[in-house]
């Protein structure tokens, strides 16, 4: 009889070392698969759709006679899926990449590239006229580091922050007068306040704001068989951009 009861002891002591051991692997396992931590690799298509107002600046020395010129335009766009431009490149869907060296602390960045052509004719009775062609063409490159703080298994907030390189160029050959093209390199500080929100296992999607302030740009304009440097290029953009990725 003693025996028995010995034998029943034991095995409620097992059975309790059992559950606390369950117990304290439960949130451990949930952690490990829970997005933003050590050693999580994320991918996706990043501004994606959204609002943007872009405000570029371009100032230069005319030649000949050294005449100051300035230029100053801003442009304001909803998009789904839409393109950059030479004066608005950080619009464009790019390709992010981030991976947590710890947990919350993610190093990466992004790549874009963007490449169109618009040509064609009119006929208006018996008289064909061409229509300007247009050809642009450009890519950027963004390197940054982020910390993410889930407040959840599913929404978290994941602040990041680097720098954004984008190179383009646009060519227009008009029907009447001289061919024109503007090549433009701009370097901006990026800012990105991303809301996180991951429902699915391993998905989500991100939206939030996104400023890229000007810190250097220059370029060239080619009219007919003049050229002309541009000195200072400004490319500033705030934007509510929003996107999906995925984690592994």
């Amino acid at each position: 009889m003693a025996g028995h009861i010995q034998q029943n002891r034991g095995m409620k002591a097992r059975a309790l070392v059992l559950g606390l051991f369950v117990t304290c692997l439960a949130p451990a396992a949930i952690a490990q698969d829970r997005f933003a931590t050590a050693g999580r690799f994320a991918v996706g298509v990043e501004r994606a759709f959204g609002y943007a107002s872009t405000t570029t600046k371009i100032e230069t020395d005319l030649q000949p006679g050294n005449v100051n010129y300035e230029s100053d335009t801003t442009r304001t766009q909803f998009d789904f899926l839409a393109r950059g431009t030479v004066k608005s490149p950080f619009v464009a869907p790019r390709v992010g990449f981030d991976y947590f060296v710890i947990d919350g602390l993610s190093i990466g960045g992004a790549l874009g590239y963007y490449s169109t052509e618009y040509d064609g004719d009119e006929t208006r009775g018996n008289n064909k006229t061409d229509i300007v062609k247009e050809e642009d063409s450009g890519w950027l490159v963004a390197p940054r580091v982020g910390y993410c703080f889930m407040f959840t298994d599913m929404v978290g907030i994941w602040p990041r922050g680097g720098f954004t390189y984008a190179s383009g160029k646009e060519e227009r050959s008009p029907p009447v007068g001289v061919d024109q093209k503007l090549e433009a390199n701009v370097l901006d500080l990026t800012i990105e306040g991303m809301l996180v929100i991951s429902p699915l296992p391993h998905a989500g999607f991100m939206v939030g704001p996104t400023l890229e302030f000007p810190l250097s740009g220059s370029g060239e304009l080619d009219q007919g068989n003049a050229s002309q440097d541009l000195d200072d290029i400004k490319v500033t953009t705030l934007a509510l951009q929003a996107g999906v990725f995925a984690w592994f």
